[in-house]
């Protein structure tokens, strides 16, 4: 009975330990991506988000159109 508390112990930490990476990796992928849409503002849009908003806007309705026609 004690080793079955003890491996239910060791499996909850192992199982808390898994859980806190995978939401330290989601949490950089995030950054990674801020940083590489920060990046695309600065270097193609001259640092203007609205430029950005509207190329991101118009691909995707270009993508629709695409999709939709077929």
């Amino acid at each position: 009975m004690v080793n079955k508390i003890k491996l239910l112990i060791v499996g909850c930490f192992i199982s808390f330990s898994l859980s806190g990476c995978v939401a330290e990796l989601m949490l950089a992928g995030t950054a990674v991506s801020v940083a590489s849409t920060a990046q695309e503002v600065e270097e193609e849009h001259n640092n203007n988000f609205f430029s950005y908003v509207e190329s991101k806007w118009t691909s995707l309705k270009s993508y629709i159109e695409r999709k939709t026609s077929n």
